[in-house]
């Protein structure tokens, strides 16, 4: 789907393998994994197979996203915008809105101007809304598990590919 779009951002779909390195971890996988979901899309993996497809022996198994990957979130949201600009999206920075009404064929932000559609795009805030205070939603604190490891036990797989990505500026 992403390479798809007329923008250029930093990524590669080289697979996704989760972790179940404690209880927790292993619940939610265990969760993903009662969805039945296709084998090209999620299916589990040992923790031999977690050692075949990383090269890390970690002793964990878990869940592999075959077609999963990484991406660059700063570039891709702002070739969005910029692509989404040339379109007529009008983006307001630094508007701090506290009330939605929905009114006629649009919507109203603290009481003031129409707008015809409204993005949430307000992260761990985003249930602050009565529109939105049901949403299912919660806080996450990151998207990089760390197990406990040794520098011994970190050996690439031959032929894997390991890529150092600095912090975005």
């Amino acid at each position: 789907m992403y390479d798809a779009l007329p923008v250029m951002f930093d990524h590669q779909w080289c697979g996704v393998t989760q972790l179940g390195w404690d209880e927790k971890s292993a619940h939610k996988i265990a969760q993903m994994l009662a969805l039945n979901l296709p084998p090209d899309i999620a299916c589990a993996v040992t923790a031999e197979q977690v050692v075949g497809l990383t090269g890390v022996d970690t002793g964990c198994g878990g869940i592999t996203y075959p077609a999963g990957g990484w991406l660059c979130p700063q570039q891709l949201t702002a070739e969005l915008l910029a692509l989404a600009a040339t379109r007529g999206l009008h983006v307001h920075y630094g508007y701090h809105v506290e009330t939605l009404s929905a009114v006629g064929d649009g919507w109203l932000l603290n009481q003031q101007r129409n707008h015809q559609a409204v993005v949430l795009a307000n992260g761990h805030s985003i249930a602050d809304f009565a529109q939105t205070a049901q949403l299912p939603v919660y806080p996450v604190g990151g998207q990089v598990s760390h197990i406990p490891t040794t520098p011994a036990a970190f050996r690439p797989a031959p032929g894997a590919v390991l890529r150092w990505l600095p912090d975005a500026a």
